[in-house]
């Protein structure tokens, strides 16, 4: 690692060389630090906006298992087993799959040997609970906090193994050599410098980067992670990156804005659901009203909603658990808030305890968790709604989790690493066997691509650094200034954006309402320097953040289109309306009446590209690879 100076934008910029720089602050990123050092590579360097952002430092739910190869007697599992099971839901390729497959137990036992709490049995073998299939013997638990804890361990790896961590730095550009369409660094706002002009930016020349910064955070306002979380699709989209199966996520009740997944022992508790109005009155069993016939029909389906959390448009017919996810769903459109109860019964539920009684038999782990973090539920019940817990699709990886960017590794949620459905436990895991793959893939790489110089370097770098500081200089210069009519505070802005993606494509996707937004993020992108405003300088990273977002929002809308264009319906985590479909209940309206997918798009994968100067998004459908093995 070495350090230099450039004069370009106006001003001379600081620029750290080095072999590998990691971007992001989560699991995956401390992953594929630690994986990079312990495979001898020194060289490296971790780049984060701010530890708040990390989702995996602060998700927790009522479960939550680790998906890994079953390595314990009698299980018989392979890596093929594995792999054709994850990619069984048609649009996950075999070969990204068999990868995972395979860096499964290297992951999973650097994280037993990092201290991650595991259990095990007397033999010293990893078991998970008795019971269940071969595909559920997979799953392994360390509580409710697991990925907490791994974030932990991780994370205190890497101080251990003195990995040197940016901090408040903000990746706002990717760099790309033209002539082999390979990263070559980036450009980072100083969070810390923003009104110093001559160290607002600082530089990476680096051979790779690792982009493990989660989910794109902001594009929906319903989401199940910290407000701080951005993501960097839009920077990577900008610079070439291909995406994928951008129009899969996994969704389901979590409590609002707590980063708090209302799975397991939460919903088998079987508390009362009920709605308010904005003032906090007129309280409804709107649930208990939907069921009032077979009142005995809601309570299994809370049951089962435990094991079967996330939302699935097969699951959402009249006896399924999903069912209840759009009964909530309408009830929070209707304008009122809806709550989980564990102080009272529901009307009809004839039991001797409380909801936060039984809770508490069920899983005292999951009550003292509740504890830690504020949240006593004798006392008061938690608001809820549907959100999204992660994303299935992402940017474009090989088997080696390489971008079609040479020398860009997209890991953990940044990468797409699942199809429309993943096993319970997968989206964690997936976070370590990726960032494994990548490092592996740098270490073995015999392509002998080098370091750029610095005058190419420079030269490479000069144009976009420049067009920052201009853009920067603009936005910082109405600071102070009074919004008119044109115009919009750039905090209510991000907001509000994420707002309007809830309306139109949360749960029920509108076509209508999508083709609506797309004019409307075209012309935000378009005029940003113009109709946004700070409130202060350090609004200025909400402005590239923001920037990326709009582009992250084209791409996913777009790939919505083109879904609904190739004969997609309902499927997974979504639903299309269809006036010819089903309606799961009298008690719904008829927007939510679909049909489920069928052959039009089974075993198609969805590949998007945006072109930044024309604002348009190309798709191509290709059939998914097998697993070959």
């Amino acid at each position: 690692m070495n350090t230099d100076s450039i004069f370009a934008g106006g001003a001379m910029t600081r620029v750290t060389s080095l072999d590998t720089i990691i971007v992001g602050g989560g699991a995956a990123a401390m992953a594929a630090a630690v994986s990079l050092f312990d495979l001898g590579v020194r060289d490296i360097a971790l780049l984060i906006d701010s530890p708040r952002g990390s989702v995996s430092r602060y998700a927790s739910s009522g479960l939550q298992n680790y998906y890994r190869l079953a390595d314990y007697q009698g299980e018989g599992d392979s890596p093929s087993r594995m792999a054709r099971d994850l990619s069984s839901d048609s649009i996950m390729d075999g070969d990204l799959a068999y990868t995972q497959a395979v860096h499964s137990l290297r992951a999973f036992y650097r994280l037993a040997s990092l201290g991650v709490s595991f259990p095990v049995n007397s033999r010293g073998e990893y078991v998970s609970p008795e019971g269940g299939n071969k595909k559920s013997r997979r799953q392994i638990s360390a509580g409710p906090d697991t990925a907490g804890e791994i974030y932990k361990k991780l994370s205190a790896a890497v101080a251990e193994r003195n990995i040197r961590v940016y901090t408040s730095m903000q990746m706002v550009r990717l760099l790309t050599d033209p002539k082999d369409s390979r990263a070559v660094g980036l450009i980072a706002l100083n969070l810390e410098k923003m009104n110093e002009r001559h160290q607002r930016f600082t530089l990476f020349n680096c051979r790779n980067i690792v982009l493990a910064t989660g989910g794109p955070g902001g594009v929906f306002h319903s989401e199940a992670a910290p407000v701080t979380h951005s993501g960097a699709h839009g920077a990577a989209l900008r610079a070439g990156a291909r995406a994928m199966n951008l129009t899969e996520l996994d969704l389901g009740i979590c409590a609002v804005r707590k980063c708090l997944c209302m799975n397991g022992p939460l919903q088998e508790a079987v508390p009362r659901y009920v709605s308010v109005d904005t003032n906090g009155k007129n309280p409804r069993e709107f649930l208990y009203e939907a069921f009032s016939e077979n009142p005995d029909q809601l309570y299994r389906l809370q049951k089962r909603k435990g094991a079967e959390w996330s939302f699935d448009a097969k699951k959402a017919r009249s006896d399924g658990s999903s069912l209840i996810d759009l009964l909530v769903y309408q009830e929070i459109r209707k304008g009122r808030h809806v709550f989980m109860d564990y102080r009272v019964n529901s009307r009809g539920l004839e039991a001797q305890d409380l909801p936060y009684q039984r809770l508490r038999k069920l899983s005292e782990a999951v009550w003292k968790m509740l504890l830690k973090a504020g949240i006593d539920l004798s006392r008061t019940a938690v608001e809820v709604a549907p959100e999204i817990r992660s994303y299935h699709g992402g940017l474009w990886a090989d088997e080696h989790f390489e971008s079609n960017i040479a020398h860009l590794y997209p890991v953990g949620e940044t990468a797409s690493r699942l199809g429309v459905y993943g096993p319970d436990g997968a989206s964690l895991s997936a976070t370590q066997t990726s960032a494994s793959a990548a490092a592996l893939a740098i270490v073995s790489d015999r392509r002998g691509d080098e370091l750029l110089d610095m005058e190419t370097f420079a030269s490479l770098v000069k144009e976009p650094l420049t067009s920052l500081q201009q853009q920067s200089e603009q936005f910082l210069s109405s600071l102070g200034k009074s919004v008119d009519d044109s115009q919009i505070g750039i905090r209510v802005m991000r907001s509000e954006l994420g707002r309007r993606m809830d309306q139109a494509a949360l749960v029920i996707r509108d076509t209508g309402k999508i083709t609506a937004q797309i004019e409307v993020v075209r012309y935000m992108y378009e005029k940003l320097p113009e109709i946004a405003v700070p409130s202060a300088r350090q609004d200025l990273a909400m402005y590239f953040q923001i920037q990326d977002l709009l582009l992250t929002d084209l791409a996913f809308l777009s790939a919505m289109i083109s879904y609904k264009e190739k004969g997609g319906k309902s499927r997974g985590g979504f639903i299309i309306p269809d006036p010819s479909g089903m309606l799961p209940s009298s008690h719904l309206s008829e927007e939510y009446r679909y049909s489920l997918s069928d052959a039009q798009v089974s075993g198609k994968i969805q590949e998007t590209a945006v072109d930044e100067k024309t604002l348009s998004c190309s798709h191509i459908w290709r059939e998914k690879k097998p697993v070959n093995s």
